[in-house]
């Protein structure tokens, strides 16, 4: 036993393994091959990955496609990027095109390395919180092995919402270096891992941020001292720059037409997001609500964070970082009570009830409690009981994984069924006016349609979100084609730019006064052209200082 505890003291290799193994066993469904088991969200994200693998095109450089998507929509041009997050379809997509451009295999991968570095981020953040292997790992696995978090990876199959699970603990841990270690490291950690969750799940994202205001007022004598406050500020105003771009297409898009995700009671309502909280014994129960999704915190992870509060409290208080586990009660709990019905949803204002599902929430709760819990371990020096606690968390989470072998599968996706699913279950970026016929222009074949019956086009080219052709006509025509109504489009009638503006039927339409060659390309607005490349220029501004500070420091080592 002596052996086994100087090997995991001093061979850091041995939990990378036991990391992959366990993630690998998480995900059983891995070993299916080409099939995937179906989860809630697991048609719309396979087919929005597959509409990406058709619009990346190697051999003309483009490797990042446009927010407007072929195939989904009756090819239509559907705006997916303007308005969800298109981060982790972008990874799966490039692990897609590593084995061969087969989605569902990048799928899987993408899986498994967002499971495996979320676990590795964890137990980096508690091994410079805690400073012990043993409380790190098995912190970690509090982290990985919650029900919630293999319900969000393969019930609800949330695939942007699991990256947030890898970029909160990045965000957390930086402001626990602003407060507490290097200053350098909290803005790398901090910056970056807000950018990751903006474009991984920009609804959550909010909420997270205010968990980490609650950890900012608690060092509140830190955080309204000058020295402290500007680098918060410097900080968030990086985060600005470099979410810019996206921002402002999604404003600018809200602001230019009524899309269907804003609309009253489509996404959400008072009424569906009071439904959807849970009664608070599903946090002590299995399977309490009747529902597949667990909510449950592990018991191990409730006796030892009740362990630190009240066994520990006065060492955990007399810490210099007490209040950092102090944060870590008040935010833990607090969200907690938020996912429950005890919470008046009814009365929240309207942008708050986006989140649509309280449990969404539950995300923080389980970070928050896992740091807890962790604590307490690095009070017990039995190591069969540290195995045994080990145990206890992995084996219910694989016999979990386990049982959803054999269910529902698919292997592949037709381009009808990238089409339909890849729209979402509401099919929500679609303007209202569109949205409301959407039986008539979704389900057939669509042409250009022009208001004076003697023009006609020739010499069409289809390449959504690009459309090029030649208009023949004997007069002024208002020219109607199948694209779907998104502010950013740049139209031009023989290099002269046309304005444009969204038809009857929620499509493009713009008036040509003669005939001539038509340009259609989705370029963003000006105003996205421009954040575009100062956010460009700021990256590389900020990768080289960052080279600069590496250079130094090894120069100073040498």
């Amino acid at each position: 036993m002596e052996r086994i505890k100087k090997f995991l003291k001093t061979n850091y290799a041995i939990y990378l393994a036991l990391f992959l193994v366990v993630c690998l066993m998480l995900n059983s469904y891995i070993w299916s091959g080409t099939n995937y088991i179906s989860g809630d969200d697991s048609l719309f994200h396979v087919a929005n990955i597959s509409a990406m693998l058709d619009a990346i095109d190697l051999s003309q450089g483009r490797l990042f496609p446009s927010v407007i998507l072929p195939t989904i929509a009756n090819n239509l041009g559907y705006g997916v990027g303007i308005f969800y997050p298109r981060l982790p379809h972008l990874v799966a997509a490039f692990f897609s095109l590593l084995v061969g451009g087969n989605a569902i295999i990048g799928y899987k991968i993408t899986h498994i390395v967002v499971l495996f570095l979320s676990g590795l981020v964890c137990y980096h953040f508690l091994m410079r919180v805690l400073k012990q292997r043993k409380s790190a790992f098995l912190g970690s696995l509090f982290y990985i092995t919650a029900g919630y978090t293999v319900t969000d990876f393969l019930i609800r199959d949330a695939f942007s919402e699991i990256f947030l699970f890898l970029f909160f603990p990045i965000v957390l841990w930086g402001l626990y270096e602003l407060y507490h270690g290097d200053t350098k490291k909290f803005y790398w950690y901090f910056v970056l891992g807000y950018f990751g969750m903006l474009n991984s799940h920009l609804v959550t994202s909010i909420y997270l941020t205010v968990a980490c205001l609650i950890y900012v007022l608690v060092e509140y004598k830190k955080t309204f001292s000058w020295s402290y406050f500007k680098k918060l500020l410097l900080a968030s105003m990086m985060i600005i720059i470099l979410y810019l771009p996206e921002g402002l297409l999604l404003l600018e898009n809200k602001m230019g037409a009524n899309y269907a995700v804003f609309a009253e009671n489509l996404m959400s309502s008072a009424g569906l997001v009071t439904s959807c909280a849970f009664h608070p014994l599903a946090y002590f129960i299995y399977s309490f609500e009747g529902t597949e999704i667990q909510f449950v915190i592990h018991p191990l992870v409730w006796i030892l964070l009740f362990l630190t509060i009240i066994r520990y409290r006065k060492e955990v208080f007399a810490r210099k970082d007490s209040r950092f586990f102090g944060a870590m009660i008040l935010i833990g709990f607090f969200f907690a009570f938020m996912t429950t019905r005890l919470m008046p949803w009814k009365y929240m204002p309207d942008f708050l009830l986006m989140i649509q599902f309280p449990w969404r929430l539950e995300i923080i709760v389980v970070l928050a409690f896992s740091i807890l819990a962790a604590y307490s371990v690095s009070k017990i020096h039995s190591q069969k009981l540290l195995i045994l606690i080990a145990t206890l968390l992995i084996v219910p989470g694989i016999l979990f994984s386990l049982e959803l072998v054999g269910r529902n599968v698919f292997t592949t996706l037709r381009d009808d069924e990238v089409s339909e699913y890849g729209m979402g279950w509401s099919k929500e970026y679609l303007p209202v006016t569109l949205y409301d016929q959407k039986d008539t222009y979704l389900y057939s074949e669509q042409e250009i349609r022009l208001s004076n019956d003697s023009a006609f086009v020739q010499n069409e080219e289809n390449d959504v979100p690009d459309y090029d052709f030649d208009l023949v006509t004997d007069g002024p025509v208002t020219v109607e084609i199948p694209r779907i109504y998104y502010v950013g489009y740049t139209i031009s009638l023989d290099n002269e730019e046309v304005p444009y503006h969204e038809s009857e039927n929620g499509l493009i339409e713009f008036e040509l006064s003669h005939e001539g060659h038509v340009e259609v390309h989705y370029t963003g607005t000006l105003a996205y052209r421009i954040s575009h490349d100062i956010r460009m220029i700021f990256i590389l501004s900020f990768l080289f200082m960052g080279g600069l500070w590496l250079y130094k420091k090894n120069s100073s080592n040498d």
